[in-house]
């Protein structure tokens, strides 16, 4: 008796657990489109990041006077640590970022509000820029 519910179970398993490759629809290649060779690499390009509700931006400002850049950058002690970790644990960019708001605005110090939201990285650098053009004169 024991060996035939022994037996039972093993042969359900073994029906039960066997999914055919056909049936595994991620791993096929495209209905109409030539089967991909196994030793192939299938490329797949990434967009560029846009900035979005709840983002943490680290907004680093650097000039040559130094009590601009006391104004205009947070403090915080980072112990010579480099790797974005404070040294109590967390995150620094956490503690020192500025996040998004529902609106898409950054809050920075002296400047004020500045919308980055749906912006690249690069993007957002320019409207920082700009704003921060406001304060800074050339001394041609």
């Amino acid at each position: 008796m024991n060996t035939k519910l022994i037996l039972f179970c093993i042969l359900a398993a073994f029906s039960s657990a066997c999914v055919s490759n056909e049936k595994l629809v991620y791993l096929q290649n495209l209905e109409g489109e030539a089967p991909i060779p196994e030793d192939s690499l299938i490329s797949h390009a990434f967009g560029e990041y846009r900035l979005q509700f709840n983002d943490i931006v680290d907004v680093r400002i650097q000039t040559s006077d130094e009590r601009m850049n006391e104004l205009f950058n947070l403090r915080l002690e980072r112990n010579n640590n480099s790797s974005g970790v404070l040294s109590s644990g967390g995150d620094i960019y956490y503690m020192t970022g500025f996040s998004l708001d529902k609106e898409g605005f950054i809050d920075l110090p002296l400047v004020g509000k500045v919308h980055v939201e749906n912006k690249s990285l690069a993007e957002a650098k320019e409207a920082i820029a700009r704003e921060l053009d406001k304060y800074f004169t050339s001394n041609d």
